[in-house]
């Protein structure tokens, strides 16, 4: 009997297995029941990434995903998150990644979900390792089934957001947007501070800034837009007492900084950017925990433009505070007819419904939260 060595077993399998590519990679079941094998049999770190990559591209299709977790394939790729080499880890992080865009796949892998926050946590700031174990943890918290299990690392994740670098912050930042988009998590995102930072609102309101990365700044506000949805539901005054000063609940609540910088990124040269400002100010207007927000749920019937503008005003300037320097638009007659202007695109007034109690909100108080995928 001629025995091959594992080396050439391991580039004829990688390379696909056969000549004839199919639909799903190239892998028959076979082939990925050898890989897994070969996997839980060899302690070498090249043998064992080789592997890892193979499988990591073999479940961008999704008959393999089923095919591995089948074969107790999860299991054995798990394991690899134990070993000390961070190649290794990485590579395991990135077969999840792909695996975990299957729902059954979910259900097995979310006994790794602590595990991969804590390699987050623990890896170097901006590292392949950190990116790849948010890229997983991105797909597992499209659905709201598992977020409960990463309550206890939002700091880390606000930690990220302010020390990493733009690709390590769109990252985590899509951690957080799909977070923010469970009501439940809300009050545990809204009290969350990081210890570790001397000043969290400076920090959390720089990236409210038209010099922000279009692609964080856009996450930043679909992240507070979320936020700010979940406050309209919170009722009584008494809901500032149960939130930290420096929380972000505090920051998006009382801080007149962060009400200007929103007005000033309503001249954002990026129209998207402009969308997604206006439905945060949107929910500004309408939230019942912010000082200065306009009673919408007491309008009896469609109100009148003069209310609307009166909410307006209201935003631009607060009960308290300082009128915002919004630039006056040359169409426009004075601060808010150049925010009503600038909204314009973005919200529509209708014929009042008629019956004995109808109500008027804009367009986007009924728009869903915002999530994101990997």
């Amino acid at each position: 009997m001629i025995f091959f060595p594992i080396r050439c077993n391991i580039y004829f399998l990688t390379l696909g297995g056969s000549d004839d590519s199919n639909s799903h990679g190239g892998l028959e079941a076979h082939h990925i029941k050898s890989l897994l094998h070969l996997l839980e049999s060899t302690e070498d770190s090249s043998i064992r990434e080789q592997i890892l990559v193979t499988l990591s591209n073999s479940a961008a299709f999704s008959v393999n995903q089923d095919i591995i977790r089948n074969l107790g394939g999860l299991s054995l790729i798990g394991k690899m998150l134990s070993v000390p080499d961070t190649d290794v880890k990485q590579k395991a992080l990135n077969a999840f990644n792909n695996l975990s865009m299957n729902t059954k796949n979910q259900e097995e892998l979310k006994i790794y979900i602590t595990k991969v926050c804590e390699e987050v946590e623990a890896s170097s700031v901006n590292s392949e390792l950190q990116l790849a174990g948010l890229r997983f943890l991105t797909n597992i918290s499209v659905t709201d089934d598992y977020h409960y299990m990463m309550t206890s690392f939002i700091p880390t994740f606000l930690h990220l957001l302010f020390e990493g670098n733009e690709r390590t912050q769109v990252q985590v930042l899509k951690v957080l947007v799909n977070l923010s988009a469970n009501p439940a998590m809300a009050e545990h995102l809204l009290n969350s501070q990081v210890k570790l930072l001397s000043s969290f609102a400076p920090l959390l309101l720089s990236l409210f800034d038209s010099c922000i990365n279009k692609d964080v700044l856009l996450r930043v506000l679909v992240f507070a837009t979320n936020l700010k949805k979940s406050m309209r539901h919170v009722k009584g005054s008494a809901i500032h007492n149960r939130y930290n000063e420096d929380s972000i609940f505090s920051t998006l609540s009382d801080n007149s900084l962060y009400t200007q910088k929103l007005a000033f990124l309503l001249h954002h040269h990026d129209a998207e950017v402009k969308e997604q400002v206006a439905k945060l100010i949107m929910q500004q207007v309408l939230c019942p925990g912010a000082a200065w927000a306009w009673p919408w749920w007491a309008w009896p019937h469609s109100p009148p433009a003069s209310r609307w503008e009166g909410a307006l005003e209201a935003f631009l300037e607060p009960p308290g505070g300082r009128k915002l320097p919004l630039r006056p638009l040359e169409a426009g007659n004075g601060p808010v007819s150049s925010f009503l202007e600038l909204l314009g695109p973005f919200f529509t007034l209708p014929e009042p419904p008629r019956g004995p109690c109808t109500y008027w909100l804009p367009k986007w108080a009924t728009w869903r939260l915002q999530g994101e995928e990997g």
